[in-house]
């Protein structure tokens, strides 16, 4: 099911529905943390501040230098973790999830959830059961400009 909002604060209602759903269901989450457009909301620049030092944290630990990036050891800003069973990570895919160039999660081998970018519909894959639950819950929530562009997995 791909899905769109008219506003941001009405899809950040969606995801945290769907980042509620994901930890129960056990879900792996990655955040790859740049993005297209860097005026985000006061709330999002946090997140994504306290994401990126993070992956600073990771990176420094790691001995990482500007050359041994070029060296291909991984960027620390890419595929970065989530754990959605926290309530600071799941309040950090509410608001980051649709404005990254990227974001998935996956249960065993199965791709659950995708998302690339502020322009993009945000992707939920759980099955038509769950997917109607999550928007049901999410305009009981108040967003109601939610819409549902392609219900095909």
């Amino acid at each position: 099911m791909l899905v769109t909002a008219e506003n941001e604060h009405d899809m950040e209602v969606f995801l945290r529905c769907v980042g509620e759903a994901l930890a129960r269901q056990k879900a792996k989450t990655t955040i790859d943390l740049y993005v297209d457009d860097d005026n985000l909301a006061i709330d999002a620049q946090e997140a994504f501040a306290i994401l990126r030092s993070r992956g600073d944290a990771v990176a420094s630990s790691g001995g990482a230098t500007f050359l041994s990036r070029l060296l291909r050891q991984k960027d620390p800003y890419m595929g970065c973790d989530l754990d959605l069973s926290n309530d600071e990570d799941r309040r950090f895919f509410s608001l980051l999830a649709h404005r990254v160039i990227g974001c998935e999660s996956w249960i065993d081998d199965e791709q659950v959830f995708s998302s690339s970018g502020a322009s993009g519909p945000v992707w939920v894959g759980m099955g038509d059961s769950i997917e109607n639950d999550l928007i049901g819950s999410a305009r009981k929530a108040g967003a109601n400009s939610l819409r549902i562009i392609d219900v095909g997995n």
